[in-house]
């Protein structure tokens, strides 16, 4: 049996103090009351590791500059980097989405072209956009990382990668859900 399966089979109390264990109430944003109520609401335990999401959305529906731009507010809202100037435009000619995010340190440009992606989310615009130019652009230690899809929706987990990894070995995110 996985760890994760053992784990959430120890229940709530145990699987907040593994997440103790690995310090992970001690990184913004994540709240270990909110993540208590979360793991209340869940119907089961193998649903546990959808309480720890820090982003949440559905990876279709991103048809327009709109979308992005959206997800990018909430985004600087997590991550809490001192934002100079933001543009998003859009281009109908060629429906595309161009991102300019200007901070004390750089300038940070993306551009998307909405029908290579057929209304889904560009997966590059978390991966290399806000991971690998703006955080760590502006020194962050901690990226988005994805918690297992289950269906459309998505969600990450705002941390260092090596307290995912810690996550992953004691059994509190599962490598993939069965």
């Amino acid at each position: 049996m996985d760890k994760y399966l053992l784990l959430t089979k120890e229940g709530i109390d145990t699987y907040l103090q593994t997440l103790s264990d690995i310090n992970w109430f001690n990184i913004q944003p994540n709240d270990k009351k909110v993540i208590a109520e979360r793991l209340n609401e869940q119907k089961q335990g193998k649903d546990f590791v959808f309480s720890l999401y820090n982003l949440w959305f559905d990876a279709e529906g991103f048809e327009d500059h709109k979308s992005y731009e959206s997800l990018l507010d909430e985004i600087l809202e997590i991550v809490q980097v001192p934002v100079l100037q933001k543009k998003v435009s859009y281009n109908e000619e060629n429906r595309s989405v161009s991102i300019s995010l200007t901070t004390q340190k750089a300038t940070y440009d993306y551009k998307i072209i909405l029908d290579d992606f057929g209304g889904w989310i560009d997966e590059n615009f978390i991966d290399i956009f806000i991971n690998e130019q703006i955080l760590k652009g502006e020194n962050m230690e901690n990226k988005f990382l994805a918690l297992p899809m289950v269906d459309q929706t998505v969600q990450f987990v705002f941390v260092p990668q090596s307290t995912y990894n810690a996550a992953v070995d004691r059994g509190i995110i599962p490598q993939e859900l069965n």
